[in-house]
């Protein structure tokens, strides 16, 4: 199956692309929760003996709320999504609200349950984000999540306390616009071609029109180096 990406544009118009998870993948999370969810129903009604009452307190919360709460608390990870490496995500770059993953967990009745499937294959498989009809209600889609993409805010280095922050303003971005610029320098450090270098100098661009200042291109690496740390320093 061909692989198709998406474009996402943060707050702070900086373009993050991912790659979408495909149908298989998503069916394939579907039947590993759906394993797990089913032994542990078989684990209650063993330990619980068939009890009734007992078995709609422990069991019918846990098969309800079981994906509302893990992507809510996982980071939009289901264990069948952690195991197939996709999450949900929100399509103007930011993490998803409560709101957001309520209403594509509540629109999973008639994609998913009701229609055993059905209804969700379709949408997926027809639309261009591949989106169920929850994700489309609720703005959000599903993608892989790369080999880089795994580096964290923490790798960075700070060793070397800042004495004096010189940009302020930074705390108007989030972890995900810093990771882009982080993974972009990664890139440029080992492809050091010009289709990264142009990515580094776009970034760097438009983080100083938010800033409000301007810098040469010939310190546009020693600049996001500085843009990192200070970050890193003003939110940690």
């Amino acid at each position: 199956m061909a692989s198709q990406k998406i474009d996402i544009v943060t707050a702070h118009n900086i373009v993050m692309r991912f790659e979408l998870a495909n149908t298989i993948q998503r069916i394939l999370a579907w039947v590993i929760d759906a394993a797990i969810l089913f032994v542990y129903l078989l684990l209650c009604g063993t330990v619980m003996g068939g009890n009734t009452i007992m078995m709609y307190l422990f069991v019918l919360p846990i098969f309800t709320f079981y994906n509302l709460f893990f992507e809510v608390f996982n980071n939009g990870q289901s264990i069948g999504k952690m195991v197939l490496k996709i999450r949900v995500v929100a399509l103007n770059g930011s993490t998803p609200t409560l709101t957001e993953y309520y209403l594509r967990w509540i629109f999973r009745t008639l994609d998913i349950t009701f229609s055993l499937g059905t209804i969700a294959i379709l949408f997926i498989s027809s639309s261009k984000r591949r989106q169920r009809i929850g994700d489309l209600i609720a703005g959000t889609s599903v993608v892989k999540l790369k080999n880089d993409s795994s580096i964290s805010l923490a790798d960075i280095d700070r060793a070397n306390k800042i004495a004096e922050i010189e940009y302020p303003k930074l705390v108007a971005f989030t972890d995900s616009d810093m990771l882009l610029v982080k993974q972009s320098l990664l890139r440029y450090g080992r492809y050091p071609n010009n289709a990264n270098k142009e990515l580094m100098f776009n970034l760097s661009e438009k983080i100083q029109d938010v800033l409000g200042i301007k810098i040469e291109k010939k310190n546009t690496r020693i600049f996001l180096d500085k843009v990192l740390n200070e970050y890193i320093e003003l939110t940690r």
